[in-house]
C-alpha cells in the first residue's frame, strides 16, 4: 500500500488517487489478500482510515453499479457502528449508490437508504435487516434497493416512490 510518486507529487495525489477507496480496494484485490499493517501518508485526505476500519473491524460498502460490480467505482465503505449519514459524507458521493455489500456485520444489523436527505418516508427508502452474522472475510452483495427480496443473509424492504438506486442521499445503521 506504499505510494511513491515522482519529485512533482502533491498533497491531492494522497485523497484524489492513493487514499482513494476505489485504488485502494483494487490494490488489496491485487495482492489477493488483506493487508495486516498499512502505512499512511498524509491521512487526513482520502478514504483510507474508513477503508481500515472496515477490513479490521467490517464494515458496509456502497458502490456505483448494481451488483455490487467491482468494475465500476466504490461510493465509499461506512465503518461497522450505529451512524446515520447525510451524503455527502464521510468520503461518500450523493446520488451514486445502487448496491452494497457486507463485510463483518452482526446479525440484528439495520441499514436504512433514502433517497430523501432528511429520511423522509413520503420518498423512496429501503430497509436492509441482517439475518445472521457476516465475517469479516465475506463479501454478502445486496444487488440492488428497489426490490423487496428475502435470503438467508438479509432482507429487503423496498418503498418505491419513483426510484432510489443511484439517488441515496441518507444511510442510517442501527447495530444490535
Amino acid at each position: 500500500m506504499n505510494q511513491f510518486h515522482t519529485a512533482t507529487s502533491t498533497t491531492f495525489d494522497s485523497g484524489s488517487f492513493d487514499n482513494n477507496l476505489t485504488y485502494l480496494r483494487h490494490r488489496t484485490d491485487n495482492c489477493g489478500v488483506t493487508p495486516n499493517f498499512i502505512g499512511i501518508n498524509n491521512y487526513q485526505n482520502g478514504d483510507t482510515l474508513a477503508y481500515t476500519r472496515a477490513l479490521t473491524q467490517g464494515g458496509i460498502y456502497l458502490w456505483e453499479g448494481h451488483g455490487a460490480d467491482r468494475t465500476q467505482d466504490t461510493v465509499c465503505v461506512i465503518p461497522n457502528g450505529t451512524q446515520t449519514l447525510l451524503l455527502p459524507e464521510m468520503g461518500c458521493e450523493n446520488d451514486e449508490a445502487q448496491s452494497l455489500s457486507l463485510s463483518g456485520i452482526a446479525k440484528g444489523t439495520r441499514i436504512t437508504v433514502f433517497d430523501s436527505p432528511h429520511a423522509s418516508t413520503d420518498d423512496d427508502y429501503a430497509t436492509v435487516d441482517v439475518k445472521r452474522d457476516i465475517g469479516i472475510s465475506e463479501h454478502v452483495i445486496v444487488h440492488e434497493f428497489e426490490r423487496t427480496l428475502e435470503t438467508d443473509d438479509y432482507r429487503v424492504n423496498y418503498f418505491k416512490y419513483n426510484g432510489l438506486n443511484g439517488k441515496v442521499s441518507r444511510v442510517e445503521i442501527q447495530v444490535p
